[in-house]
């Protein structure tokens, strides 16, 4: 009886696993040094491919609160306090209020004071990633449309002048995800 049941442990564990592809796409981080570069065969690739997800260098909210140090873990800290600092959001609200600003994304996607506060909850539970999407999507839209109130409101709550260094929303504007990862994403209909 042992020996059976050994043998329908065997037969078990040899089940196939879910095939995944995955495309990677090497990149350079900051192109504000380079003249104009064309992305279009990048993104003819990403559209071919048709990806379910995009992950990018960004740590998760919970690694990003446990680990101890990294190469730009105390401008992280910085644009943390100073974001805690132009609205605070209670620890205990914090999802809520991600869920329920997620939820007004989507029903109203046009309303871009809704994503800067999406941005702002984002960036307070460290979950940088989708905080940079959710700006990124509002500097997108301000390139084509300027707008002082948004912009006010961006300055107000976000304050990305004072986030110069590390994975900063600055750099964000001239880097890989502002050229390549966040338009098709924006395009694929991928939010997070």
């Amino acid at each position: 009886m042992k020996y059976i049941f050994y043998l329908f442990f065997l037969i078990s564990i040899n089940a196939k696993a879910q095939d995944i592809e995955v495309l990677l796409i090497g990149v350079s981080h900051d192109y504000s040094k380079y003249p104009t570069q064309d992305f279009s065969s990048i993104h003819h690739k990403i559209r071919k491919f048709k990806p379910d997800a995009f992950f990018g260098e960004f740590l998760s909210s919970e690694d990003e609160r446990l680990l101890m140090d990294y190469w730009c873990k105390q401008p992280n800290i910085n644009r943390l306090n100073k974001l805690k600092n132009n609205r605070p959001i209670k620890e205990v609200l914090l999802q809520h209020t991600i869920d329920s600003l997620k939820k007004r994304s989507n029903q109203q996607p046009n309303d871009y004071r809704v994503k800067v506060d999406l941005a702002h909850a984002y960036y307070l539970d460290q979950d940088v990633a989708n905080g940079h999407y959710q700006f990124w999507q509002v500097y997108n839209f301000l390139r084509h449309q300027p707008n002082a109130e948004i912009e006010h409101d961006i300055e107000k709550l976000l304050s990305p002048g004072a986030d110069t260094t590390g994975r900063s929303m600055r750099r964000l504007k001239t880097s890989e995800y502002a050229y390549i990862a966040f338009p098709m994403m924006q395009e694929l209909g991928i939010e997070d």
